[in-house]
């Protein structure tokens, strides 16, 4: 069968007699493929297993066990291999699902294999269709407890028939409509499995195996989202839980036919939504089909846009620093704020608007007045601050070294009245004095430049064009309002 699906052979081959379990070793993949279903089709749960690349030699029979159907639950347990440690691509399993219409189940543990195994069986059975159960190389190598429940004896949903082996063994019914596939049946066939989808897409809107997580709190609660699946959650969830950022998790372990209703639920009411997946954007395209479907301005934060890795396997650090390229809350700035903060001994935070960078516009303050804060347009363009990111308070490190006991606040800025009242009420606590001109005198340099002009011109002081421009008026004479 291949790594990382090699190991399920090697123990079935050894307790299958105990379990009563017919199991073989098949020459290929495809051989594997229709012995399974064979048996699927005469009434007996089947279970046939490879690694991702396997599945093109089985690509054949796959197809058309699609529109055969099976009367016993079939499962293709099929083990993909991001960044392909042991195979030469790393082929994503579920676009087969989409190619094939056959409903996929990914789980992300030792215990939801076992547990998704049962689930898939039961469904296929329901639906009459072969279930495929997608891991990777970690869910695959995962090592965990699993509890088991009770087992239930081996039974034919056709006809039993007795058996000289440990394995109990089904009764094929003769359908040439059912199980012939030459065109005649086969365009009949292919009508029967996309009604099948159709009424399981309503299915997977209420598995059980589709679970939102939710935490308690967190900075980015109610804001945004994160839809993922397979090996791949686990990542997300100690990223969104260790980093405490309080987002909702779709967990998709029944993610194809698309639960449509389910993902529009979950992303109504969010100003965005991350998806966390590996190899291929699947899920993307699937969220982005529903999204526009109903209208809903739901930005989505994924492998389209560059959030994400296009291609390999994740680990918590890939997807950490994916989110932070649009929340700004993680890396670059925690490291900015804590080295801004042992500095200037302040709790003042700052996040950025998406794809910013903490760059300054001037290595310091000019010499001779140390004091003065120039405006910097560099900051603007290359460290835009969020306008919902930015909170704390500051404390001014330089009034704090040199025991300045009053600010001067001018220009624009100055004519807001909450920034007054909160810089008052803040600098008082902290024994400072903070002083405004009238808000008439509170506006933009230019404005204030020009008008002071006027008034000169008023009063007959003109130039001629020889005039050097270098600010050398006094600002506190010869001002008339």
């Amino acid at each position: 069968p291949g790594t990382p699906s090699s190991e399920i052979g090697n123990i079935l081959s050894v307790v299958a007699k105990n379990a009563e379990m017919y199991f073989e070793f098949s020459a290929n993949e495809k051989v594997a493929m229709e012995v399974a279903a064979t048996a699927a089709a005469s009434g007996l749960r089947s279970f046939t297993f490879m690694k991702h690349v396997g599945l093109n030699v089985a690509a054949d029979s796959f197809m058309t066990t699609a529109y055969s159907g099976v009367k016993g639950g079939m499962i293709i347990l099929v083990a993909d291999d991001p960044s392909l440690f042991s195979s030469q691509n790393e082929q994503d399993t579920r676009n087969y699902s989409r190619l094939s219409s056959i409903p996929i189940l990914e789980p992300s543990n030792p215990q939801e294999v076992k547990d998704m195994m049962v689930y898939g069986f039961d469904l296929s059975e329901q639906f009459g269709i072969p279930v495929i159960l997608r891991t990777s190389t970690r869910v695959s190598h995962m090592r965990g407890i699993v509890e088991c429940g009770e087992i239930e004896k081996p039974k034919s949903t056709t006809k039993e028939t007795e058996s000289d082996g440990h394995w109990l063994r089904g009764y094929f019914v003769k359908n040439p409509r059912e199980f012939v596939p030459v065109p005649a049946n086969a365009l009949a066939m292919h009508e029967r499995l996309a009604e099948k989808m159709e009424r399981m897409e309503e299915t997977a809107n209420e598995s059980p195996v589709n679970e939102v997580y939710s935490f308690e709190n967190g900075s980015l609660q109610g804001k945004y989202g994160v839809i993922s699946s397979g090996g791949a959650f686990n990542y997300a969830y100690d990223v969104v839980s260790q980093e405490n950022l309080g987002m909702d998790i779709l967990k998709m372990a029944f993610s194809y036919p698309t639960p449509k209703d389910l993902i529009y639920d979950f992303c109504k009411n969010l100003e965005g939504v991350f998806i966390v997946e590996e190899v291929d954007p699947v899920l993307e395209r699937d969220v982005l089909a529903v999204l526009g479907e109903n209208n809903l301005d739901c930005p989505v934060y994924g492998k389209f846009d560059g959030t994400f890795p296009m291609v390999h396997e994740y680990n918590p650090d890939i997807v950490k620093e994916s989110i932070n390229k649009v929340v700004s809350d993680l890396v670059n700035d925690k490291e900015f704020l804590e080295e801004y903060k042992s500095e200037n001994g302040t709790d003042f935070t700052v996040g950025l608007v998406k794809n910013h960078i903490w760059a300054g516009g001037s290595e310091g303050n000019v010499d001779d007045v140390p004091e003065f804060n120039p405006n910097m347009p560099t900051e603007e363009i290359f460290t835009m601050p969020h306008k919902d990111k930015v909170n704390g308070n500051i404390v001014c490190y330089k009034c704090k070294k040199r025991n300045i006991k009053t600010i001067a606040i001018a220009g624009g800025v100055a004519s807001n009245s909450s920034l007054r009242e909160i810089l008052i009420n803040e600098a008082s606590k902290r024994g400072i004095e903070v002083l405004f001109p009238a808000p008439i005198l509170c506006t933009d340099n230019a404005a204030m430049i020009a008008s002071q002009g006027y008034y000169e011109y008023l009063d007959g002081k003109t130039a001629d064009l020889t005039l050097n421009a270098v600010a050398s008026m006094p600002i506190d004479t010869n001002f008339k309002l």
